[in-house]
């Protein structure tokens, strides 16, 4: 077998000792690049108002807690980061597309706090392409207008409305929402004539009515259409 040429052998030894930084470095883009570019984009959203967190911490203040009251939050336990878009410290509207994009390329499930200013349809429109699965607010009052800005979501499963006055329109629009499986509006001021409107939520499976003025028989007509639906009205 022929020797190899020394000038080759020294060629081939420097090409391995370039190569292995090379591939080093090509390990750690792949290992850790999704990573780094994750934590770029959250920082970025947190300097917008927008908290991001990870499933499953326990320490959120103030009204963030009624996400942790919804049943089956954990379903989304598959998830690395989730979101949660606050209207009470609103960013600029020159902010919201940038605001989107970001959760849009992060691919989050995005919590909304509807607890905020009059502009909160703003914020709903420009959120419209993100991956909003839940929406919550606590003793506010909700407008027809806020209840038809999340009829575009398509992904919204669970809407938490506690302590709410929700306007006569706003309570028929309720019936549109056709993704919601839970609806919680323990202590909001949802009518008999409001109830009615929810027979057409064909997926919903948990309803909190406690401390509402609703009736015994608009309740029986509700189960009657929904037989295996979990009523809470404690």
């Amino acid at each position: 077998m022929d020797a190899i040429d020394p000038r080759k052998r020294h060629s081939l030894f420097w090409a391995w000792i370039l190569l292995i930084p090379i591939v080093l470095a090509a390990a750690f883009c792949i290992t850790f690049g999704p990573y780094l570019y994750q934590r770029m984009v959250v920082r970025r959203l947190e300097s917008r108002g927008v908290r991001v967190d990870y499933i499953g911490r326990k320490h959120m203040p103030g009204v963030y807690t009624f996400i942790h009251s919804i049943e089956g939050f954990e379903r989304y336990g598959d998830k690395l980061l989730w979101a949660i878009v606050s209207c009470q410290e609103p960013a600029t509207n020159a902010e919201l597309p940038q605001i989107a994009s970001d959760l849009r390329n992060l691919s989050l499930p995005v919590v909304v706090d509807l607890t905020g200013p009059r502009h909160i349809g703003q914020y709903l429109k420009e959120l419209q392409t993100t991956n909003i699965v839940k929406a919550g607010a606590s003793e506010c009052v909700i407008s027809t207008a806020v209840i038809k800005s999340l009829q575009s979501h398509l992904e919204l499963t669970d809407l938490v409305l506690s302590n709410c006055q929700l306007e006569d329109a706003a309570q028929r629009e309720l019936g549109q929402l056709q993704s919601l499986e839970s609806l919680l509006l323990n202590g909001s001021t949802i009518t008999d004539e409001g109830l009615k409107h929810l027979k057409s939520l064909k997926k919903l499976t948990t309803l909190s009515l406690s401390n509402t003025q609703t009736s015994d028989g608009a309740k029986e007509e509700l189960l009657k259409v929904f037989p295996d639906l979990q009523l809470s009205d404690d």
